[in-house]
């Protein structure tokens, strides 16, 4: 069951270009790393501006494993990326998850860190170990490059509770699976409809601590390192320096894929009532059940000609006009033209967009 669930879908303007797109990917080449940076060299025909970069793949110890596990980390990778014309963009750790939970995938952007001034071209990413342990190397394979553009931010709110019909021992982040359940958790099934980096961000209504995590294809309570492809600590220990009781994750998404967000109470002796304001903040919509149709523009559950009527008055506008409506660019690209139409028609009909 689910108690209060807020549901929300808004698209930001003005000041809200932020989020990362991805508009071109375009396989590489397996490579090591270690402190010594090792520059991979990848070309860009897109004519989008590009503003930073992705990266996925996935990660191993070559060498330098002290720990079972612990170390070396996939989030002590950096990189310094040189676009055509020689402009550079530093890409610091940490920013990708740790493989002591899980054998972690590699799959994260990098923000704006490049002007997009460069265009089309060869661009270089000299990737190297943040720590320099010696002796350690690491591996990427099945790698595969990104470029981002900045886009407007579309941002998605739900709240999640934990549901008291549910049980599982959550895992962690250093020994596999907690010993300190069995807990109950909260599971939010969705996808999405535009690639790029996605931010997830549980914040509990309460200063207590709960972890947040994320699957990818499906979820069972039962094996909770199956299909593991995320998590973020609400401890207040995070290596990304969230406060206690907020949890996030920040992670590249794609279409065509279901990924399930699991927010979890941390311990049996912790409440079970905790609700948390849920957020995703990213370059496209998030569709979900739990959530309305972003079509539905005055929010009366059905997609029909009251919306078309503020969607028809915003048509031909761009971010600064009086009568620009976010809710109707769908492809958020700045203005409302006869690439949102497409979308809006789609949807046109549904009845039911009420969560």
């Amino acid at each position: 069951m689910h108690r209060s669930i807020a549901l929300g879908l808004v698209a930001l303007s003005g000041a809200a270009f932020g989020a990362d797109k991805v508009v071109e990917s375009v396989p590489g080449i397996a490579f090591q790393y270690s402190g010594t940076p090792n520059p991979q060299a990848v070309t860009f025909t897109t004519e989008e501006p590009i503003t930073g970069i992705g990266l996925t793949g996935d990660w191993s110890s070559v060498s330098g494993d002290l720990g079972g596990g612990s170390f070396p980390w996939a989030l002590d990778l950096e990189a310094v990326v040189t676009a055509p014309g020689g402009e550079q963009g530093s890409w610091f750790a940490p920013f990708t998850g740790d493989v002591t939970i899980a054998d972690f995938p590699i799959n994260d952007g990098s923000g704006e860190i490049l002007s997009g001034k460069a265009g089309p071209g060869v661009y270089t990413v000299a990737w190297a170990d943040v720590i320099n342990q010696p002796g350690s190397l690491a591996r990427v394979e099945n790698v595969v490059y990104h470029a981002l553009s900045v886009v407007p931010d579309v941002v998605s709110t739900y709240t999640a509770l934990p549901d008291p019909s549910t049980s599982w021992s959550r895992p962690f982040f250093i020994g596999g699976v907690s010993s300190l359940g069995p807990v109950s958790y909260d599971v939010f099934e969705f996808t999405v409809d535009t690639p790029g980096r996605y931010i997830l961000t549980s914040v509990l209504e309460v200063e207590d601590n709960h972890y947040s995590f994320l699957y990818k294809g499906s979820f069972e309570d039962t094996r909770p390192l199956q299909n593991l492809f995320d998590y973020g600590l609400g401890n207040g220990f995070s290596p990304f320096g969230e406060p206690q009781g907020t949890s996030r994750i920040d992670t590249l998404l794609f279409p065509g894929e279901t990924y399930f967000w699991v927010t979890s109470t941390w311990a049996s002796s912790s409440p079970t009532d905790e609700e948390s304001t849920n957020t995703i903040v990213g370059p496209g919509n998030v569709i979900s059940d739990r959530l309305g149709c972003r079509e539905d523009i005055n929010n009366d559950g059905t997609v029909d000609l009251g919306d078309f009527g503020f969607f028809a008055a915003s048509f031909g506008t761009v971010i600064g006009d009086a009568n620009y409506r976010a809710e109707s660019d769908f492809d958020n690209d700045g203005d409302v033209d006869l690439g949102d139409f497409g979308g809006f028609a789609k949807a046109f009909g549904r009845t039911d967009c009420l969560g």
